[in-house]
């Protein structure tokens, strides 16, 4: 199951994308994908660009595994 679809924008920069994906597999594995989200931390922190990229060239995926 994929966490992380095609349509999340996980990059930084000037591209709209979803770089960075979770899979999960196995019958034991309990996911809700629909929680599976991308964390703006520019917006949660109020960071400018520049300070962002300062941190990273992505935003950080958050997903729950039970």
């Amino acid at each position: 199951m994929w966490l992380i679809g095609d349509d999340p924008d996980t990059t930084v920069g000037k591209q709209n994308c979803a770089y960075d994906r979770v899979v999960v597999a196995g019958d034991e594995m309990r996911v809700n994908a629909a929680q599976a989200r991308t964390v703006y931390v520019d917006e949660r922190f109020k960071l400018n660009g520049d300070e962002m990229r300062a941190e990273s060239d992505r935003f950080p995926i958050e997903f729950v595994i039970k």
